[in-house]
């Protein structure tokens, strides 16, 4: 499988405390170590679990080329893992990388080194899907504050999907990410890998010789090309997306038996499948919440101001009612008959 983050042998990473205030947000299990059998598959490494549910302890892209400068400002890199801008200080990326010491990203990085680019940010709060357990590799999303917006003009986010029926039957895809090159390599490269694959329905990624039912249709799918090429170390987390205008993000990078094998195409979290999970977490954290995602009225976007000079309204409660004067033009007919009687000029 390709989670990016590092796993012990006989216990999941546990919990790592998260630094510069995102210590509110609890994981489930705190502190608890999850044993597991391991069930090695291959030579190389020890990322299969009991029952041929593989953790993924890196991912990468394989069999893909050098992605254009600034095709992909959305994307955000992420020591080890890699996330998506959904909003000007909010981004996607998988659960199973909440164990990930640092908080530092990169939004919109299609270089590194010498003369690498993009925006600096800090990570301050992540939030995991409650129904998340690495021992099921379901629900396999995490949402997460950054301490600044970056400009949206510069890093546009990328926009999510919520459709079911998207993508359809062997619709091409765009995966990318910053992993290692080979399955089993220690190199990465210093331009950003983009990998063309096709939606595969679940029913026959779902066959005996394949995933024999793991694949949870309602909040995974699969992609591949029939081997060759793949997600895989270093690239969970990150997006998958429709090459159709506009593009839609469809899924993060989460798990697969290796990488780029004929029958084991990667395996991938369906944004559509907790659209409203994920669009309520966004709708709270982000400073300007995106227009298509969350109304006037959300928590985390302020009320808009009235015109200027215009009474301030309160909520709750209703003004207090004072005496109706008479309208403009009109004497009050009791002072007109005190006028007349007294025979005074009013």
């Amino acid at each position: 499988m390709k989670f990016l983050t590092a796993f012990s042998f006989l216990t999941v990473a546990t919990y790592i405390p998260f630094a510069s205030g995102a210590t509110d947000v609890v994981p489930e299990h705190e502190g608890e170590e999850v044993e597991y059998d391991i069930n090695l598959r291959g030579s190389h490494d020890g990322r299969y679990l009991t029952e041929g549910l593989a953790i993924p302890s890196e991912s990468r892209i394989v069999g893909g080329t050098n992605a254009p400068d600034g095709a992909y400002p959305f994307y955000v890199r992420w020591n080890g893992c890699g996330a998506s801008l959904v909003a000007s200080d909010v981004i996607l990326s998988a659960a199973h990388c909440r164990g990930q010491s640092s908080n530092q990203v990169t939004v919109g990085q299609s270089r590194t080194g010498f003369n690498g680019n993009g925006a600096s940010r800090r990570i301050t709060q992540r939030v995991s899907h409650p129904n998340y357990r690495g021992s099921s590799i379901n629900y396999d999303y995490m949402v997460m504050k950054l301490n600044s917006p970056v400009d949206t003009d510069t890093y546009p986010p990328i926009r999510l999907n919520q459709q079911s029926s998207v993508p359809i039957n062997n619709e091409e895809l765009t995966v990318i990410g910053f992993g290692a090159l080979s399955e089993g390599g220690f190199s990465t490269p210093s331009r950003l890998q983009e990998v063309n694959v096709n939606y595969i329905p679940s029913p026959t990624c779902n066959q005996r010789n394949s995933y024999n039912g793991d694949v949870k249709d309602a909040t995974m799918f699969c992609a591949g090309t029939g081997g060759g090429k793949d997600s895989c170390q270093g690239d969970s987390g990150g997006p998958i997306f429709t090459n159709r205008e506009p593009i839609e993000q469809i899924g993060i990078v989460s798990w697969g038996r290796g990488c780029a094998q004929r029958r084991y195409p990667g395996v991938y979290s369906r944004v559509s499948g907790e659209f409203d999970w994920i669009k309520d977490q966004i709708c709270n954290l982000a400073t300007n919440p995106p227009d298509y995602l969350c109304d006037n009225n959300s928590p985390g976007n302020p009320v808009p101001p009235g015109p200027i000079g215009s009474p301030t309204r309160s909520p709750t409660r209703s003004p207090t009612r004072s005496p109706t004067p008479a309208p403009e033009g009109q004497s009050d007919p009791f002072l007109q008959f005190l006028c007349t009687v007294f025979g005074i000029f009013c």
